[in-house]
């Protein structure tokens, strides 16, 4: 399902990948050359001095370069993606029978037609370009790190399996936690449609304060929601940052 959505924008995103790849290149190619111009300053080797600065600001302007260009293609391959299939989702929706209506909520459905094929985005567009950008970074610059010092590497690298652990646990909690905010949005986004289609009814028979206090209930169950998966991320980010940190401690 997800590579077929990708089948038809291979090439765009093809070439963004190409383009994180070069940027990986350059944020690993920049440090290496710091420590070229660094060591040539030291042993007092000042005749490639200017040669190498210069190669150092060109592999700077063309990393922020082809970092933008693989964000272009990238991101806007996830946005061409959503466009399709919030496109798709309305149509099958117009085919669907009466009974099917019946049953389900018009905010319901307008929640998943519009934030639901949001996260979709995400998925082909930031979650991928930290994939891969990771992979990239990881595959680049262990070798490097090995060449300088191998005994400092394997030190590096020794919290790399508790943030993996630490990752799949608490993916877990956090993919609950989500799934239970876009249902209460769901339910909040119903609540509001029927409140608004209904408004004729609601000012008819002076129901104004019953239906703010209904949608006041619905809004504290969103943010309450919503605050359990925040608190779940306040806690997993700094965590796997401070674990990692002790790598390059």
């Amino acid at each position: 399902m997800i590579l077929s959505r990708l089948r038809p924008h291979r090439r765009r995103f093809g070439l963004g990948v190409f383009f994180l790849v070069l940027t990986n290149v350059a944020s690993n190619a920049a440090p290496w050359l710091m420590k070229r111009i660094v060591d040539d300053i030291e042993a007092g080797r000042t005749d490639a001095l200017a040669a190498l600065t210069w190669l150092l600001a060109g592999v700077a302007l063309a990393g922020g370069a082809v970092r933008v260009l693989s964000r272009v293609h990238l991101f806007n391959t996830a946005r061409d993606i959503e466009y399709e299939l919030r496109n798709e989702l309305f149509g099958h929706l117009t085919t669907l029978a009466p009974s099917y209506y019946r049953r389900a909520t018009t905010g319901d459905l307008m929640s998943r037609v519009t934030n639901d094929v949001s996260y979709v985005r995400l998925l082909y567009g930031p979650a991928a370009l930290n994939v891969i950008n990771t992979a990239c970074a990881y595959v680049m610059a262990l070798p490097l790190l090995a060449v300088i010092d191998a005994r400092l590497t394997v030190y590096c690298v020794l919290p790399v399996p508790i943030v993996l652990w630490l990752s799949r646990h608490w993916a877990r909690r956090i993919q609950t936690r989500q799934r239970h905010v876009q249902e209460e949005l769901s339910r909040l986004s119903a609540r509001l449609h029927e409140s608004l289609s209904g408004i004729a009814v609601v000012k008819a028979y002076a129901m104004e304060r019953r239906e703010a206090d209904a949608f006041a209930l619905r809004n504290d169950a969103y943010l309450e929601r919503a605050l359990a998966l925040a608190q779940v991320r306040a806690v997993f980010m700094p965590l796997v940052g401070m674990i990692a940190g002790c790598g390059a401690l």
